[in-house]
């Protein structure tokens, strides 16, 4: 696994810690060796979006 995917997924750990995603598990499927690098950014940019939009409604 690249230094790249592993800075991802360490991003994605961090978001998986959020209340938002306290049930849902955002990281195992962006380990797999069939996703992107790309594809685990946009994962990453959907979440960060998603926890900005729950923050706006507070």
């Amino acid at each position: 696994m690249s230094k790249t995917r592993l800075d991802l997924l360490g991003a994605l750990w961090q978001i998986q810690t959020h209340p938002a995603f306290r049930t849902v598990d955002i990281v195992t499927s962006a380990a797999s060796p069939k996703v992107s690098d790309d594809q685990v950014r946009n994962h990453i940019e959907g979440c960060l979006r998603f926890i900005a939009r729950k923050a706006e409604a507070i």
